[in-house]
């Protein structure tokens, strides 16, 4: 059997909360979903957090609290996961797309600099594959910002966590999120004019079926409950997957600055074919994914907004299986692989 590229980090304690909830009188949202958006939000140090059934509809919130109006445009990478441009586009907003930085994955504050001439109304900022962007530089830019700190929950710039630069912040709970609830995105408050802007958004909505049920909240408890613990354990497994790597020609991501960024995978750029370098680790019995296989970028029209480094990453960026309840055997297996790339 192959080593899987993710595998959420559930123990029997979260199961066991999950299994508790299924057999109580309510598993729609109710207490544990309270519960889970006051543990995140207090995580990030925000006003509040809302738990939502699915990311499209959390961001679609945010861009509607903003009180963006169609026909304006908003700043976001071709690397953005393209239920962005889902987002964005269903509300009659243009994506301004900028340019990631050089042999990084992050957005690029010289580059966003450059499109303030077209009157971007916000910036989605993310900590992609874990790595914190310049998020300081970014808001004294002015621009309202919306962070997503999916894949680097727990990540800080030095001074301050990422998730507390923005207005509004996105966790996705997916399966292959840092944390999961089996499903759902959280959307995060920074302060009351901010939660007030989303409650009146939700007025006009059927949160019933908008919001996370207790049964995923349920979970998502947990995960949060044992984040610093994982990351610790993430961190560990990154340090010696790095050792191993710098044998081959390959390389790999660095942060910039202070930051201290979260791995939430091991992603390795490549400097061979990346088709010849899946084959070769999944012979070997270890997968592997394109770590921007379902960006925007793959599956929209770019090209009027020439982003090479972007492009780069698409081509080059390959993801290794890493996260805490991958276990030694499979680490060591992991560290032979990526010790012979071809």
């Amino acid at each position: 059997m192959s080593i899987p590229v993710f595998r959420p980090s559930i123990k029997r304690k979260e199961m066991d909360a999950v299994l508790s909830c299924l057999v109580s009188d309510r598993i729609g949202p109710g207490d544990l979903t309270k519960k889970l958006n006051h543990a995140a939000a207090g995580y990030v140090n925000c006003e509040s957090a809302i738990a939502f059934r699915e990311n499209q509809r959390a961001l679609s919130c945010a861009l509607l609290a903003l009180e963006i109006e169609p026909g304006s445009s908003v700043i976001v990478t071709p690397l953005a996961p393209a239920y962005y441009i889902d987002a964005l586009v269903s509300l009659d907003i243009t994506p301004l797309y900028c340019d990631v930085e050089e042999n990084g994955c992050v957005i690029s504050p010289d580059r966003v600099e450059k499109l303030i001439g077209y009157n971007p109304k916000a910036i989605i900022v993310s900590t992609t594959l874990g790595f914190v962007p310049d998020l300081k530089t970014l808001s004294d830019m002015g621009i309202p910002m919306i962070e997503d700190i999916s894949q680097g929950f727990g990540a800080n710039t030095g001074e301050d966590k990422a998730g507390s630069y923005g207005l509004y912040t996105l966790v996705s709970l997916e399966h292959d999120s840092l944390i999961t609830a089996g499903g759902g995105c959280l959307l995060l408050c920074r302060g009351r004019k901010e939660k007030t802007a989303v409650t009146m958004v939700l007025e006009h909505l059927d949160s019933e079926t908008l919001l996370l049920p207790d049964m995923n909240s349920a979970l998502g408890i947990q995960q949060i409950e044992y984040l610093e613990k994982h990351i610790q354990k993430r961190k560990e497994i990154a340090q010696v997957y790095s050792r191993a790597a710098a044998k081959t020609v390959h390389k790999m991501f660095t942060q910039q600055g202070e930051a201290e960024n979260i791995y939430y995978s091991f992603p390795v750029l490549l400097n061979t074919g990346m088709k010849e370098v899946i084959k070769y680790a999944a012979r070997k019995g270890v997968e592997t994914f394109p770590a921007f296989e379902n960006s925007a970028i793959t599956r929209f029209q770019v090209e009027e907004t020439p982003c090479p480094s972007a492009q780069s990453m698409v081509l080059r960026c390959l993801l290794f299986p890493l996260y805490p309840l991958l276990g030694r055997k499979n680490i060591e297996f992991v560290v032979k692989v990526l010790s012979t790339l071809p």
